[in-house]
């Protein structure tokens, strides 16, 4: 499979126009410090703002793209390169440095209108040392940036409208302290639990969010009824969906829920009837969700089939959902870089597609395949061995294997024995 090229050169010396990494000392890693010449974190972030530029009334272009890039770039310094792995790296970097945003930038309107996610891309590539990434498939490289992106964004845009919400509905101190550490964890938890591959992605994510929401209140000891009466949780909730709570990426697809929606109602009403539970994780842990709707039928989501918001709600109608060649968010035709090199293709990474196929067809994937939990063979598969050359690569079961090989016929692999 195609491993990721970070933008510079590796051990101290750097490709050609694209900076170098140069060690002071210690232990590997710890001091290292990217030179570049070449600013693609500057340009990325160039190019993010282009579209909210009217809307900052206090920065001109230049100081703005300034003291972005300098969030960015300052989010990275504190990491341990040397003694933690490159996806736990980047889930770290997107917590500090849209901690650093939102908190900087919490007065202007146009911050969640903001697409970040080439910006994380260019800056990891940019300020990560390239050793991290060396035997990194592309396609797995691009999708744990999409999902840290996704969660650290959605994550730090959704605290201050939770606090605002319960600074007007809930007046006793301790009480909104601890509703906002309840309904702070189970949106994460939601998150991470709903996969959005279900025939309504809006309603997986809205029963989860209120199941975990709930349970965490529960698991704070208290009785629901107690700490925040029904009615004033369906007040709180609906609220917050006004205020805009549910994922972006849920919104862009299918729009905003109407007013008064019905089905969080009934969901609210479940959950302290205990007729409702959160969700159980995924095999695997569950990773953090990305929302994007990755279910194999092409029918517009919504309850009874009917392609509305739920139980006769005036709302906007479903949309289809999109096949899975569509879900990545990174633009296929943006001019990219120096000398406006496109930017990557907006295909559905091979590892997608295998998700999609374990969701539909059940099954448990093979131990020993790289795609781990997002596997779509099964334990008996038989398994084959990426090589580029004479070097070779990661092992794959055949099931994921042909959903590379039908991505790029210019990958190699031969059996492989484990014996």
């Amino acid at each position: 499979c195609q491993l990721v090229t970070p933008a510079m050169g590796k051990d101290g010396g750097g490709e050609k126009g694209k900076g170098s990494w140069a060690v002071k000392g210690g232990k590997k890693g710890k001091q290292e410090q990217w030179y570049d010449d070449q600013d693609l974190l500057g340009e990325a972030v160039t190019q993010a703002v282009q579209p909210i530029l009217e809307l900052e009334t206090e920065w001109d272009e230049t100081k703005l793209a300034k003291r972005i890039r300098m969030y960015f770039k300052n989010a990275a310094k504190g990491l341990e390169f040397d003694s933690k792995p490159w996806n736990t790296l980047i889930e770290e970097y997107t917590d500090l440095v849209f901690g650093s945003l939102f908190q900087a930038l919490k007065d202007r309107e146009w911050l969640g209108k903001v697409d970040f996610l080439m910006v994380v891309d260019a800056a990891v590539r940019e300020l990560f040392p390239p050793y991290l990434f060396e035997r990194v498939p592309q396609n797995l490289f691009e999708r744990t940036i999409l999902q840290a992106h996704d969660r650290a964004f959605e994550e730090q845009r959704f605290a201050p409208m939770l606090w605002d919400v319960l600074f007007e509905k809930i007046t006793e101190k301790t009480s909104k302290n601890t509703l906002y550490k309840c309904f702070e964890a189970g949106r994460k938890e939601a998150a991470r639990l709903s996969k959005g591959d279900n025939m309504n992605p809006v309603e997986d994510f809205t029963s989860a969010w209120v199941a975990c929401s709930i349970s965490a209140i529960r698991d704070e000891g208290f009785a629901p009824q107690d700490l925040l009466p029904l009615n004033l949780a369906l007040e709180v909730f609906h609220a917050l969906l006004e205020a805009g709570a549910l994922p972006l990426p849920l919104t862009e697809e299918y729009g905003q829920a109407p007013m008064g929606w019905d089905f969080l109602d009934s969901v609210v009403q479940d959950t302290y009837a205990g007729k409702l539970k959160k969700p159980v994780g995924s095999r695997g842990g569950g990773a953090a969700s990305s929302w994007a709707p990755t279910g194999g039928k092409n029918q517009a989501p919504g309850k009874g089939g009917k392609g509305t918001w739920g139980k006769g709600a005036a709302g906007k109608q479903w949309q289809a959902a999109p096949q899975p060649e569509q879900w990545q968010k990174r633009p296929a035709e943006k001019g990219w870089g120096k000398g406006g090199k496109a930017a990557p293709a907006a295909v559905a990474p091979p590892a997608k597609r295998a998700r999609t196929e374990v969701s539909s067809s059940g099954g448990n994937g093979h131990p020993s395949c790289t795609q781990q939990e997002d596997c779509c063979g099964t334990p008996d598969s038989a398994l084959v061995q990426h090589v580029d050359g004479e070097v070779a690569g990661d092992i794959y079961c055949t099931n994921c294997w042909a959903i590379f090989a039908d991505a790029d016929e210019s990958l190699n692999a031969v059996p492989y024995d484990p014996q």
